[in-house]
Parts: C-alpha cells; sequence; structure tokens
C-alpha cells in the first residue's frame, strides 16, 4: 500500500500543478477579454541622434497603418502585426510592441543607423548595416557621409552592395584614412577621396571591397616608400582584380 501511495502522490501533485496554470492562464484570458486598450505609450529610443520619425510620427503610422486600437479588448489587439509594420518601414533597427493588465499599449522602438546617403531631388536614400536600405523625404539625419550621385534604385543587389560599403568604410577602414568624398558614376562605379591627398581612387562597382582597399594600402605604402617620387598621379584604379592602375 505505501508504496501505491509513493506513486500516486506525485503524480497527484503534478495533476494539481497543471490545474492551477490552466486555472491562471484562463483567469488571464478573461482578464484580457475584459480589459480594453485605454491609451499607448510610446518609447522611441536615440530620438535624438536620428530623426526619421518622432513618437507622435509612429503613433499616426500605426493609426494609419494598423487601424483602431484604443477601447478595443486587449486580446484583439495583434502586436505582432504592429511589428510587422514597423519593421516595413526599414528605418527601425528593433522594435516590440505588447500590451499590460492595465489597458496600456506599448510600442518601443529602435530607429537604425545610417552609414551612407543619397539625395534625389525630392528625398534622400539611406544606406544602412546588413544590407538595409530606405527612403525618406527631406534629409533628416543630415550628419550622415554623403555619396554624389545617383542612386541605382532599380537594382536591388547593387543597393544592398553600398550598404556593405558604408558598412566596409565605417569599420573596416585604416585610421589613418580620412574619407573626404565619395563619388557615384551613372553606371554605379565608386571613386573614393581622402583627406590631405591629390590622388582619387576609383574601386568600381561595391563589390570585393577589401581586395580593392587592400590595394589602396599598397599603392600609399609604395608612396611611403619613395616608389612613386616624382610622379604625380590624380587617379589610382584598383577595380581591376589585383591591379593598380595609376594615371
Amino acid at each position: 500500500m505505501k508504496r501505491i501511495i509513493d506513486i500516486l502522490l506525485p503524480l497527484s501533485l503534478t495533476v494539481l500543478c497543471c490545474l492551477a496554470l490552466l486555472i491562471g492562464v484562463l483567469g488571464n484570458r478573461r482578464n484580457c477579454s475584459s480589459v480594453k486598450c485605454r491609451a499607448v505609450h510610446i518609447e522611441l529610443a536615440d530620438s535624438a541622434e536620428r530623426s526619421f520619425i518622432s513618437p507622435a510620427g509612429l503613433k499616426r503610422l500605426l493609426d494609419k497603418e494598423y487601424g483602431g486600437y484604443l477601447n478595443v479588448p486587449l486580446e484583439g489587439i495583434s502586436t505582432a502585426r504592429m511589428e510587422k509594420i514597423l519593421q516595413e518601414q526599414g528605418f527601425f533597427q528593433e522594435s516590440v510592441c505588447y500590451t499590460t493588465r492595465d489597458g496600456v499599449l506599448h510600442v518601443e522602438a529602435k530607429q537604425c543607423t545610417p552609414l551612407l546617403k543619397m539625395a534625389d531631388g525630392s528625398g534622400t536614400w539611406y544606406f544602412a548595416r546588413d544590407g538595409r536600405y530606405f527612403w525618406t523625404e527631406g534629409d533628416p539625419c543630415k550628419g550622415t557621409r554623403a555619396i554624389s550621385g545617383k542612386a541605382d534604385t532599380r537594382n536591388e543587389l547593387w543597393m544592398s552592395r553600398v550598404c556593405a560599403l558604408g558598412e566596409y568604410l565605417s569599420y573596416e577602414l585604416p585610421s589613418e584614412l580620412k574619407l573626404s568624398h565619395i563619388d557615384c558614376s551613372r553606371e554605379g562605379n565608386f571613386r573614393l577621396r581622402f583627406a590631405g591627398m591629390t590622388e582619387s581612387f576609383t574601386i568600381g562597382q561595391p563589390t570585393g571591397l577589401e581586395e580593392k582597399l587592400s590595394l589602396v594600402e599598397k599603392y600609399l605604402r609604395m608612396k611611403e616608400d619613395g616608389l612613386t617620387e616624382g610622379k604625380e598621379y590624380t587617379n589610382v584604379d584598383v577595380q581591376y582584380h589585383g591591379q593598380i592602375v595609376c594615371k
């Protein structure tokens, strides 16, 4: 008999725990079904440094794209859909939406850090990390490094490669190289200029960046070693595989 009790006792405790959990879940559901959303609280990180959108603008965006959520039962609000709407804007690095039992919808978002930008007359294309690019009216992030030229917006691969160029120039460029200007031709080829140098460096399409920038460094070492002494070059072309063409 004792052995049977020893076996049944843990099972009984397990059943009681499951029942308690189920009662708690059902109670929470009833609470969510009775509590309606009475307010929205928006927290926008780094809004002082990045102004792609304001807290008021974020609320207007949700009002327009999601629709009504005030006076709606909490269980009837799709926070996953709200998060999807925010991520589709492009300029949010991360976002999370959730409700609390006091009837408040919380929206917490962080704007991404743009690395490069190109103006198109009516607005600006911004290029960020992880191949993310987006367009906004005006120029809300004026401190971003600008590219002279026109973005090939019909070429998604090229646009994502410009993002990679922005990452490389921001995080991988040797500290002694101070970028002063970036030009982009109609064909999507790039030329870089560095502070204190008379030469410009043609890297062509934004591909093979590690190799091309290593060739730029190689040229600079040659110049330091006096191998270019007596020669004044205005352009150093490193877009061809393994070659340094000086003009």
